[in-house]
């Protein structure tokens, strides 16, 4: 407070104590009505302040006339700037203006480049460099000037800015330009549509000076109004001139304009400037239409944290979406939403949290469509929870029920020559079995049917409430097989068949009145006018295999990997963050390394002594996914998510006879009794076995107790529903495993009432994906392997050289042809996963349901 304080004293003594005279002008472009050096974040800063256009988001292109006259004849023309957000917080632009010089005759030209570097929504530096031709004063034509600029917006109610122009002193008959300063600072008195501001220049030769007081308020959204003061001290009176100004948005364009009134002791008028827009962005519109028919298109999958490339825009994520749809019930423009199913793949958690949304959506009065291409059994279940479901006349309905595939390759090993050494604690631990065993166990067999029959009850359940039809009809339905377009209408799957471009006149039909389809609403939103960072709800994803060190992904096959190092870098992060008020963490992981998921336990468990803290599961929290939940005071999972495998396993493979076969010899020499534990090449003994059972069983203790402090459940009680068992959602809450059913939505309500926030929260993701990250992974910096031992690189090294022409070093994902890259997601996660050869919590990840 003692700096803010100082700003306001060092401003008035700027204003109060400048020379009498005016401000040189030389190198100033256009003069506009809405000038000023702490809030202007449009490709306009590009003639006031630099800084400005770090806040600039997307694409801003303008053009500016201003006609003056009286003694304020500097400042005339026209002008045309554009601007961009290039990559990440780097912005530039150009501004090409044409102005009336002095006493009239041919314009000068005066071209424009800046760019600035905006460090988030809080600090922006920024740079312009001018050069001015003119073709009737050889003394001006060729000057060249750079100006510096900063702004500086720490608090939600406070903004300072700073340029220096003029910065290189141009010279100009046998001269230099004396450089001048400007410094601003601007109130936000409780609301965001009301700004104060005090601004001051003084030119650095001490001769040249002027203060300034400015008022903006914007009475209506899409509307803003303001006045300016500009006192420019003379001889021996001081001199003032009022500015104007009125801003009208209509969403991707705008208008704006203002008149100058001064010069002398009467309020004469001096001159105006108007400006029209376009953005990329779209603003707050004076002119709201009703009548609007979102349209939300679903192709592929969700993803549950951030997915972007260099240049390619984000792709919303599941919480994005989530928090989008809940927006949508209060906003009174919008009469109906229309979801496009296009290939979507949802999980089941993904599925069961939209469907809950869109009925909500229905509860508050929107009319809710669906049109699918084609309708599997889980977008038919989606689109129940819809009014009306229409269907391509080319498109069919496949009900086709549930499959869940699991793969055993003990006797493919045996062919190869590969001995797979497990142990695994827990009678249900059957991760291992794909490698150990040519068939399921009795407990996998129970586990599996127990899934299956689980799921396939809630999604009969759900289709027979979507479709209003008994159960009984909705199994012979799926029993039925494919249906096709017709015969889904006849049958009462969907309501209607209609085209794409059908879809506009038949959503009218279906709401009694004329709707716009409006595509744009995941867009990015408007230029964020906010100052300082926003009070958010982080969101926290770890998903994929949990391992050591820092998250990261592989494209081949298509698996990502949660580090603990990042996840307890980012938790620590949004402790120290004002303004974050709450912590989602969404899991979406099938486990993995025992040592990380502990470190992970840790970290939540330590962020939610500090801040409100909320779990929630996707499709699968299980074995060290679950294990990290544990932390948590508060645990949401939906009915179906795969949940629990409180369980351990450890093992390796034993290479030594497929190399035998391949003519690769080996030799190894130990010193100590277990120096060839984990060694590949050889086959455990009896005491190195039950070394490992010991280790697991204090391991597995361990995990026991953590669930239990957790849940608040005794060792014992966790025990008898431990021993690696997986349980669907819904029989996690009987059991005390979990607090409630619910997803993002539920979590993100909770926070908010225990951060005293009002209705659904802002969120963002973490760790961020910017600009760094995705340089970097346009670089193939952010794309690893997964760490595996030196041992196990040793060897597949080995039997790359066996296979490739040559023995030319390649890499080794590339070996794998791409209908094979799922089972090879099966076995990379135990191949040396961290650097420690610590014990592996995961769910059977041979799972593939369907």
């Amino acid at each position: 407070m003692n700096h803010i304080v100082r700003v306001v004293l060092l401003l008035a003594a700027i204003v109060l104590g400048m020379p009498r005279a005016f401000v040189t002008a030389e190198t100033r472009g256009l003069r506009l009505s809405d000038r000023t050096v702490v809030e202007g974040d449009d490709s306009r800063a590009l003639t006031w302040n630099p800084a400005g256009l770090g806040f600039l988001d997307g694409l801003d292109l303008q053009y500016v006339h201003t006609g003056l006259g009286g003694s304020q004849a500097v400042g005339g023309g026209d002008g045309v700037f554009l601007a961009a957000q290039l990559l990440g917080p780097l912005r530039i632009g150009t501004a090409y203006q044409f102005l009336i010089p002095p006493g009239g005759g041919t314009r000068d030209f005066r071209f424009t480049f800046g760019s600035a570097l905006g460090l988030g929504r809080v600090v922006s530096f920024g740079f312009n460099l001018h050069r001015l031709t003119s073709d009737t004063d050889p003394t001006r034509d060729g000057l060249l000037s750079l100006d510096l600029g900063l702004m500086w917006r720490p608090l939600s109610w406070l903004a300072l800015g700073a340029s220096v122009s003029d910065l290189n002193t141009p010279r100009r008959s046998g001269g230099r330009l004396s450089r001048g300063y400007e410094l601003g600072v601007g109130f936000r008195p409780g609301t965001e549509r009301l700004v104060l501001g005090l601004e001051g220049r003084l030119d650095e030769s001490a001769r040249n000076g002027e203060g300034r007081f400015r008022i903006s308020f914007a009475p209506l959204l899409g509307m803003t109004v303001g006045a300016a003061l500009t006192m420019v001290p003379r001889r021996d009176s001081v001199e003032y001139m009022v500015e104007s100004f009125l801003g009208l948005s209509l969403g991707y364009a705008s208008a704006a304009g203002g008149m100058f009134l001064g010069g002398g002791d009467s309020a004469t008028f001096d001159g105006f400037s108007v400006a029209v827009r376009a953005s990329s962005r779209r603003a707050p519109a004076l002119v709201r239409p009703r009548g609007q028919a979102v349209v939300v298109t679903l192709d592929g999958a969700l993803p549950e944290g951030p997915r972007a490339g260099l240049f390619a825009s984000p792709t919303p994520t599941f919480s994005e979406v989530v928090v989008a749809l809940e927006s949508l019930g209060s906003d009174s423009r919008v009469s109906a939403v229309l979801l496009e199913l296009r290939g979507s793949s949802l999980g089941w958690a993904q599925t069961a949290e939209l469907r809950r949304v869109l009925t909500g959506l229905r509860a508050g009065g929107k009319t809710v469509v669906v049109h699918a291409l084609t309708l599997d059994s889980r977008q038919l279940l989606l689109a129940g929870a819809a009014d009306h479901i229409l269907l391509h006349p080319g498109g069919g309905v496949l009900p086709t029920g549930l499959r869940l595939t699991s793969t055993y390759l003990r006797a493919a090993l045996d062919k190869l020559g590969v001995r797979a050494e497990f142990v695994a604690i827990g009678a249900y631990k059957s991760y291992p079995e794909m490698f150990t065993h040519k068939e399921p166990s009795e407990q996998s067999d129970e586990v599996r049917d127990a899934i299956l029959d689980g799921l396939y009850e809630q999604l009969v359940a759900g289709l027979a409430a979507g479709r209003e039809m008994a159960p009984e009809a909705v199994r012979a339905l799926i029993d039925g097989g494919p249906l096709d377009a017709a015969a889904a209408v006849n049958r009462g799957l969907v309501d209607a068949l209609a085209f794409e471009d059908e879809l506009q006149p038949r959503i009218s039909e279906l709401v009694g009145r004329e709707l716009r389809l409006r595509r744009d609403w995941f867009r990015p939103r408007a230029q964020e006018s906010r100052w300082g960072a926003q009070p958010h709800i982080a969101v926290v994803t770890i998903e994929g295999t949990i391992i050591q060190g820092r998250s990261r992904s592989l494209p081949l096959p298509g698996m990502s990997f949660a580090g603990a190092d990042t996840l307890r870098e980012t938790l620590d992060a949004l402790v120290a963050d004002s303004s974050v008020k709450g912590i989602l963490v969404r899991i979406n992981s099938r486990g993995g390394n025992s040592l990380a998921s502990e470190r992970m336990h840790r970290a939540i468990a330590q962020a939610a002594q500090k801040k409100p803290l909320v779990v929630s599961f996707g499709d699968a929290a299980a074995s060290g996914g679950y294990y990290a939940a544990c932390g948590a005071p508060t645990v949401i999972a939906e009915a179906s998510t795969l949940t629990g495998s409180i369980g351990i396993f450890a093992g390796k493979f034993v290479w030594s006879g497929l190399l035998t076969r391949l003519g690769v010899g080996r030799e190894v020499r130990i010193r100590g009794a277990q120096a060839d534990l984990m060694s590949p090449d050889r086959r455990w003994s009896d005491e190195q076995r039950a070394l490992v059972e010991r280790r697991l069983e204090a391991l597995y203790d361990l995990f026991l107790e953590r669930v239990a402090e957790g849940r608040q459940l005794s060792a014992e009680a966790v025990h008898e529903v431990a021993q690696g068992r997986v349980w669907l959602g819904a029989e996690a809450l009987e059991l005390g495993l979990v607090d409630r059913h619910g997803g993002v939505r539920e979590g993100l309500f909770e926070l908010a009432e225990r951060a005293h926030m009002s209705g659904l929260p802002a969120i963002a993701h973490y760790p961020r994906r910017g600009w760094l990250a995705r340089l970097k992974l346009a670089r193939g910096e952010a794309v690893h392997l997964p760490r595996i031992s030196e041992e196990h690189y040793g060897l597949l090294a080995s039997l790359v050289t066996q296979v490739t022409a040559g023995g030319e070093s390649v890499e080794w994902a590339t070996l794998i042809p791409a209908g094979l890259q799922k089972y090879a997601a099966l076995v990379l996660p135990l191949l040396g996963l961290g650097e420690d050869d610590s014990p592996l919590a995961l769910l059977p990840a041979h799972y593939e349901l369907r």
